[in-house]
């Protein structure tokens, strides 16, 4: 199976630690040493996103470290139980074999995103550098097809604060009277924030993920594509792959994204990346976001990718935010493996009173039985 830590593997030395987690900017974290937090550099745009302990701290980070893979270490907040890491090991097999480090040892450390406490030569990619092209105003910079840039609000439009991801500080903006209210909460939430117009771009007929690798010597590989699913307020809630697809979507949206690696590799950027690409209903394409980090679908394309070999399960599906009351992790981890005509992974979970939410990946032979799979798990 094809893990993260297989993509680093000629980048960076074996005792390298992944941070899986991103830091926090948000002013009731700051001060809490619960949380990694950002307060003075590195700023993110978070105050629109709801990042509890939970999620910052368990969920996001364990669903990566699933597979992570043994090339490398990781630095994560609370380690996954012992039920919860048989069940990657039974479902994806001996790569699960997980190492753990501390923050700060005096090793290369690949991060999410730059962490002002942690010292500059520690980080894997230089960090000032690894800030500059978090901004969305980047991809103005880039020779890309692209959303128009807007210099004045013209609604429809799309407005975003520069440093944000999950949707979350990404408004379509229909009226002026909605462009004022939100760039006055931008104002008083985040001061700090960077914002960028871009022309609303509809019909949508497609929203793919592309899933890339660019190594120290600036060469793309190509992992694969995902298709977003999105809210009605435009959060992020999953994806879908299918492995029937990805041949067509290599060739169709690669050249679309050279150019984005190339700005990135001249920035000194290396690792994982995602480039989202809109494409429209007369085929036209638009790079709206650059993420340079592992992703949140990235344990569902390596999956995916192992299942279609092992077993023709050619399709998955990446679903965050499944809900069970009154129940166990071991419950919920028994009810997937007793899944039927397919496979259903748990790659996170965590318990808030009486509720315990997990993040999940189901893969099966079609569309159709995936969402049959799903709907008896959940």
């Amino acid at each position: 199976m094809l893990t993260i830590s297989d993509l680093y593997k000629n980048d960076v030395p074996e005792d390298t630690t992944f941070v899986l987690e991103y830091p926090s900017s948000q002013k009731e974290n700051v001060g809490n040493p619960s949380f990694l937090v950002n307060s003075t550099r590195f700023l993110l745009d978070d105050e629109f996103r709801d990042h509890d302990y939970e999620s910052n701290r368990i969920e996001k980070p364990h669903r990566n470290l699933a597979v992570l893979g043994s090339h490398v270490r990781a630095y994560v907040a609370e380690r996954p139980s012992t039920a919860l890491l048989g069940h990657w090991q039974r479902k994806l097999g001996e790569v699960v074999r997980v190492r753990y480090a501390d923050l700060g040892e005096k090793v290369p450390h690949v991060c999410l995103f730059p962490l002002q406490d942690l010292a500059p030569e520690l980080h894997a990619v230089d960090p000032d550098a690894h800030f500059f092209i978090y901004s969305k105003n980047f991809i103005g910079e880039i020779d890309c097809a692209q959303a128009p840039i807007l210099s004045e609000p013209k609604v429809p439009c799309v407005l975003k604060v520069s440093r944000s991801s999950g949707g979350h500080g990404t408004w379509i903006v229909r009226s002026m009277a909605e462009y004022e209210h939100w760039m006055a909460c931008i104002k008083t939430t985040m001061p700090h924030a960077e914002t960028v117009l871009t022309e609303l771009i509809e019909p949508v007929r497609y929203s793919v993920a592309c899933h890339l690798y660019v190594n120290r010597r600036g060469e793309l590989r190509w992992i694969g594509a995902t298709e977003k699913l999105m809210d009605d307020q435009n959060i992020w809630l999953g994806a879908v792959f299918e492995m029937e697809k990805q041949a067509e979507w290599e060739e169709l949206i690669r050249p679309t994204v050279e150019p984005v690696v190339q700005a990135l590799h001249a920035r000194g950027y290396f690792g994982i990346l995602g480039v989202d690409v809109l494409i429209d209903d007369d085929g036209k394409q638009y790079v709206i976001d650059i993420n340079p980090r592992i992703l949140g679908s990235t344990p569902l394309i390596l999956t995916a990718l192992e299942l279609q070999k092992r077993g023709g399960l050619g399709v998955g599906i990446f679903l965050t935010g499944v809900q069970f009351r009154d129940t166990t992790p071991e419950v919920v981890i028994a009810k997937a493996e007793a899944a039927v005509d397919g496979e259903l992974v748990v790659y996170s979970l965590v318990e808030r009173d009486d509720v315990t939410t997990c993040q999940i990946g189901v893969f099966a032979k079609t569309l159709a039985d995936c969402k049959s799979i799903a709907d008896v798990f959940c």
